[in-house]
C-alpha cells in the first residue's frame, strides 16, 4: 500500500471519530449552566497590601486581590474582628487591641476570597496577614510661651501624629474637654494631661503627657 492510500485511510478515520464525538462533546457543554458570576479558575493568588504599622485609634485598612485567571466576580469575608468592605477592601478597628501597660503588638488576621466555580462549586481561599499596632506619639504645645507658669491659666495643644482627623478627649485632673486644647494651671512641677481617643460609644486611652 503506497503512502497516498495510507494518508486516504487516516483523514477517513479521523472524519469518522469526529463524526461519533463531536454530538456528544457538544451535549456535555450544553448541561453547563454559566452566568455572569460563574467563571472557569485556571490559577489563583491571593495578596493583601495594606500599612504594615498603624497607631492605637487608627484603622488598619488592607486592600486584598485575587489574581483569578479566566474571570471575576470574588466575594470577600473577614474572620472575627476583620470586617470586609466590598469585595477587596479588609478594615479592622484597633481600640481594643492593646491592653493597659501595653505599647506595641503584633496583629494577625485572616479571612477568605470565596468564588463559584464552572458548575456551581463554591470554593473558597484563605487570605492572612500581619501588621502591627502600637501607642501613638503624643505632642503637647503651649500656645502662648515655651513654659508653663504655675499658678497661671496656660492653654495647652495637643497633637496625635496618624490622629489628626479624629476627634480627641483630653483629661488633667478632673477638668475633662473636647478638642485638642486644654487650660492648665500648674501647682507643682509635672501636669500630665490623658489623651482618649473616641471609638463608636467608648473613648479609648491612647496615652498621656507630661
Amino acid at each position: 500500500m503506497n503512502d497516498a492510500a495510507l494518508s486516504g485511510i487516516k483523514e477517513l478515520r479521523y472524519y469518522v471519530m469526529l463524526a461519533l464525538y463531536f454530538p456528544i462533546l457538544l451535549y456535555a457543554f450544553s448541561t453547563f449552566d454559566l452566568n455572569e458570576e460563574t467563571f472557569v479558575v485556571e490559577s489563583f493568588e491571593p495578596v493583601v497590601v495594606g500599612s504594615s504599622q498603624v497607631v492605637l485609634g487608627q484603622k488598619f485598612q488592607g486592600r486584598a486581590f485575587l489574581a483569578v485567571g479566566g474571570g471575576q466576580g470574588q466575594q470577600l469575608i473577614g474572620d472575627g474582628a476583620l470586617e470586609s468592605l466590598g469585595d477587596s477592601l479588609f478594615s479592622m478597628s484597633t481600640g481594643d487591641l492593646l491592653s493597659a501597660g501595653e505599647t506595641e503588638k503584633e496583629i494577625d488576621y485572616s479571612g477568605a476570597f470565596q468564588f463559584t466555580q464552572v458548575g456551581g462549586e463554591v470554593a473558597t481561599i484563605p487570605v492572612e496577614g500581619r501588621f502591627t499596632v502600637r501607642r501613638p506619639d503624643i505632642v503637647a504645645m503651649s500656645e502662648a510661651t515655651q513654659t508653663l507658669y504655675r499658678l497661671c491659666r496656660n492653654t495647652v495643644r495637643i497633637e496625635v501624629p496618624g490622629l489628626e482627623d479624629r476627634p480627641l478627649k483630653l483629661a488633667v485632673g478632673k477638668s475633662r474637654v473636647e478638642g485638642r486644647r486644654i487650660t492648665v494651671s500648674p501647682t507643682g512641677g509635672t501636669i500630665d494631661v490623658n489623651v482618649f481617643v473616641e471609638e463608636g460609644d467608648k473613648d479609648v486611652f491612647l496615652g498621656k503627657k507630661s
